[in-house]
């Protein structure tokens, strides 16, 4: 039996469909549309190129909170095999010159599925949050040595009477402390259970979805 449904509302049943996941990582890459399927995960890009990766052959999942400097609330989703591949899912994609758009309600729904799936075969798959104790350590000596030094160049401004600098450095000292608040809340080292994925460490839906 054919379908009557044309290419468009086929792609736009896919949209809905928690299955199905679509993003372009950046501008030098194809647009690629994943699918959960029974026993894989399986890709296929604009240009026609296609992949899958086995459940069977996962050896580990790791969720990552991953901002770059214009696309600032990326999360990731890595995929890593038994071989020492990885497949890597976005919660964003590329719109344009310099822009991305946030995918984060499909990208939670794409992941709530594929963790059900998984979850069947747990024992022989980590999950996992963050990149490692000491990269994470790493992180918190490095923002705690700009930090002391901004706090003490305030202070010097601010007995210089530089009292406008001083706030402006206050001011900066308290914004880019919220964002590192939220890169290490958010990759903080941890073992998660798939059925029960952090709600936390995820993205929230936001207007600008697409």
């Amino acid at each position: 039996m054919t379908s009557d449904l044309s290419d468009f509302e086929k792609a736009q049943a896919r949209t809905a469909d928690p299955r199905f996941y679509r993003q372009r990582p950046h501008a030098l890459s194809a647009e690629v549309e994943f699918e959960i399927r029974s026993d894989a995960l399986a890709w296929e890009d604009a240009k026609g190129n296609t992949g899958s990766l086995l459940y069977a052959d996962i050896e580990r999942v790791r969720l990552t909170y991953d901002p770059a400097r214009i696309r600032q609330t990326r999360h990731v989703a890595d995929l890593f095999t038994k071989a020492g591949g990885r497949v890597r899912v976005t919660s964003t994609t590329f719109a344009g010159m310099g822009m991305y758009k946030p995918r984060n309600r499909a990208f939670v729904a794409f992941l709530d599925t594929l963790h059900n799936h998984l979850a069947e075969r747990s024992s022989h798959i980590r999950f996992e949050t963050g990149r490692g104790w000491a990269p994470y350590l790493a992180f918190l000596a490095v923002w705690v040595a700009c930090l002391g030094a901004m706090l003490w160049g305030t202070w010097q401004f601010w007995l210089a009477d530089q009292r406008a600098i001083a706030v402006a450095l206050v001011l900066m000292v308290a914004y880019f402390g919220w964002m590192a608040g939220e890169y290490a809340r958010m990759n903080r080292p941890g073992i998660y259970d798939p059925r029960a994925i952090p709600r936390g460490i995820l993205p929230k839906p936001t207007e600008s979805d697409v």
